[in-house]
């Protein structure tokens, strides 16, 4: 458990998302910080402002598992939340995942028996998104352990998504534990990633007070981005890393059969930075630069499914 972290972290909740955050029923510390965590799972996974997510978070006694509801309508997914504030570093319990997969479940078939408080006051909300064609859903497991998803929790998601994508891949489950949700606070308030890469027959351009470098990277490097940063790589995209697509696939499977085509038969990333340094000028073929508070605005399905492949063993 990290001390230190957890202090960040509740800073930043209290600090960002309180002011924002309805507390009625919440008569501990931790009902509290357990609501801020959903939000920012929310502002996390959506893009969405504190004030924004914080309306949607609809933990109460009769919410059947569901701590908050949000909609990212850059990626039609209606996201679906379980949250839990832990200083003891023992996280979700498989009885607590098992009950919000249930709760989903009966979403799905427009069953609300159980619910009541926020969570139903939305109810033609959540059905209308629900009900339109194309939209994904995504199941959203935040808490401030450190620790994995057991084996049983992660078979209980599985099995949820393995039935809703039997025609076609619709629902989708993430994890983020202490380390992500620090990320993704650290983030929020401004902090620096800095982006290290090796750019073989760059070249520059200049023009009204910008610069652009241009060359080839190595996809490892690419995927090292990714495992250090994740989707934060990605907070100044829009549209985000969408997971699942059949072009996400395609993308990982010529990584992994074809890779000397990959760089003709994809658009490439595009990455912005506030400033840069570049190694002592060796030539053309090659050099190093580090790009500071740098995000990837273009190629976010690239870098993403470059992460899969490796991941899978396919690159």
């Amino acid at each position: 458990m990290g001390v230190l972290h957890l202090g960040q972290i509740k800073q930043a909740l209290e600090v960002n998302y309180f002011p924002h955050l309805d507390f009625s029923g919440a008569d501990q510390d931790h009902h509290r910080l357990s609501r801020a965590v959903a939000a920012v799972a929310m502002a996390d996974r959506s893009g969405l402002s504190a004030e924004t997510v914080s309306k949607s978070v609809t933990d109460h006694t009769g919410d059947n598992g569901i701590d908050g509801v949000i909609y990212a309508a850059d990626r039609s997914t209606i996201m679906f939340v379980q949250s839990k504030w832990s200083e003891t570093g023992k996280g979700l319990s498989s009885g607590d995942v098992h009950k919000f997969v249930h709760g989903v479940d009966q979403l799905m078939v427009s069953d609300w028996s159980g619910f009541s408080g926020p969570i139903l006051a939305r109810r033609s909300e959540i059905e209308d998104i629900l009900f339109q064609p194309g939209t994904r859903v995504e199941l959203v497991l935040a808490t401030t352990s450190t620790a994995d998803l057991a084996t049983e929790q992660t078979e209980i998601l599985d099995k949820f998504c393995g039935k809703m994508n039997d025609a076609s891949d619709l629902a989708s489950y993430v994890y983020l534990n202490q380390s992500r949700l620090h990320q993704s606070v650290v983030s929020s308030a401004g902090s620096q990633i800095d982006l290290s890469v090796n750019l073989r027959n760059w070249g520059s351009y200049r023009e009204a007070g910008c610069v652009a470098y241009y060359g080839t990277a190595s996809a490892q490097e690419v995927v090292e981005w990714h495992r250090a940063y994740g989707d934060l790589l990605f907070s100044r995209n829009i549209r985000g890393a969408l997971s699942g697509t059949e072009v996400n696939a395609s993308i990982a499977e010529t990584a992994g059969a074809d890779p000397a085509r990959f760089w003709f038969f994809n658009n490439g990333i595009t990455v912005i930075a506030e400033s840069f340094e570049q190694a002592p000028f060796v030539n053309q073929k090659s050099g190093n630069f580090t790009f500071s508070r740098a995000s990837v605005v273009n190629g976010a399905q690239t870098v993403s499914s470059l992460a899969v492949a490796a991941s899978s063993g396919r690159s």
